[in-house]
């Protein structure tokens, strides 16, 4: 397919991602469309797993802190740790780099509307949906979250990152560290926006160092949790949708960013032929890895919470960690369906 114009809508991680593969590739026709005054806003942890860096380039200036190693809690007690010095991620500046992707394309600072009908009968033109939740035409099975960042007195630990699941909540907490004085802290789950902002307060308050709470600046947001959403990948004929409105985040960790790059890259690769696109992204490890979660998030919903507890404790701590990374295989799999066989689920 050749078009006379790519237009990108949202400048998020997908669609900024998209823009700058494209440009990578020599494609010089692209408009992204971007209604926010300032890029990346949707707030979030801005942790991203090592991996990134196979798929696009993080400059030092994108790069908050690196994360050395982890903590992870199940309703309040340790159950993994690694404080070894391993290299698992970064916390980047989730603006900054956006900013910097979307740095060689044309941008507008302007909604444009997505009106279907209109759209497909510009068939000389590409549209590209990259507008997260706030396409209308994005999956409504979503959890929430809400963030701060906070400073603190000291974090004597400024590069082990902690999460702290909740097994009556179906959700966790994070505790994302910037530096030795400041913190980004969270909780995400199937609660509403202002019970979990209650449950963030109180969470903050027992932590114990931070300086000063002000509830008005912490941030919420939805994050879509059914995983990649195939029929709605290709709202009309010229126009495709990428990123976290078709589903591309894990859902069970809701982890967005890299996801969203995964699929851009894909798509960029693929963007002549939709036949190969749905090809290749099916058989990426973005999609089964969605699947897969999405399996098991529905299978631990339906169960109470002391059962969700006791298979969290039954995992064994590697496929834990492939789990959070989102990088396993079909034997790793395998065990894990005969861990919920052994509980009969």
């Amino acid at each position: 397919m050749e078009f006379s114009r790519i237009n990108i809508i949202g400048a998020g991680p997908a669609g900024a991602s998209l823009a700058f593969f494209l440009s990578s590739l020599g494609y010089s026709n692209i408009t992204v469309y971007e209604s926010s005054k300032i890029l990346g806003s949707k707030p979030c942890g801005m942790a991203v797993p090592a991996s990134i860096k196979d798929l696009i380039k993080l400059e030092n200036e994108h790069i908050i802190n690196e994360i050395k190693g982890y903590r992870l809690f199940i309703d309040g007690k340790l159950l993994h740790e690694d404080i070894s010095g391993t290299h698992w991620g970064y916390i980047i500046n989730k603006q900054k780099f956006l900013e910097d992707l979307v740095s060689d394309v044309e941008v507008k600072r302007e909604h444009l509307k997505i009106n279907l009908d209109e759209l497909s009968k510009r068939k000389d033109d590409l549209y590209v949906i990259a507008a997260g939740i706030y396409w209308n035409g994005s999956p409504k099975e979503r959890l929430n979250a809400v963030e701060a960042t906070v400073n603190v007195y000291n974090w004597n630990e400024p590069s082990i990152i902690q999460i702290w699941f909740d097994t009556k909540l179906m959700g966790y907490y994070w505790a994302f560290p910037h530096s030795e004085k400041k913190v980004n802290i969270g909780v995400g789950g199937f609660e509403d926006f202002f019970s979990l902002k209650a449950r963030l307060i109180k969470f903050i308050k027992k932590i114990g160092s931070v300086e000063k709470m002000e509830p008005e600046k912490i941030l919420g947001s939805q994050i879509v949790s059914t995983g990649i959403v195939d029929s709605i990948l290709f709202p009309a004929e010229n126009v495709f949708a990428i990123g976290e409105g078709v589903g591309s985040v894990l859902p069970l960790t809701g982890e967005g960013i890299r996801p969203s790059i995964q699929m851009a890259k894909i798509f960029s690769e693929n963007i002549s032929s939709k036949e190969l696109f749905i090809q290749n992204l099916k058989s990426s490890t973005l999609y089964k890895t969605s699947k897969i979660q999405r399996k098991i998030l529905s299978i631990l919903k339906q169960m109470p919470p002391f059962l969700r507890n006791k298979i969290m404790r039954s995992i064994p701590k590697d496929i834990m960690i492939k789990i959070g990374l989102g990088s396993y295989s079909e034997n790793d799999v395998n065990k894990l369906k005969l861990i919920l066989k052994t509980f009969q689920v």
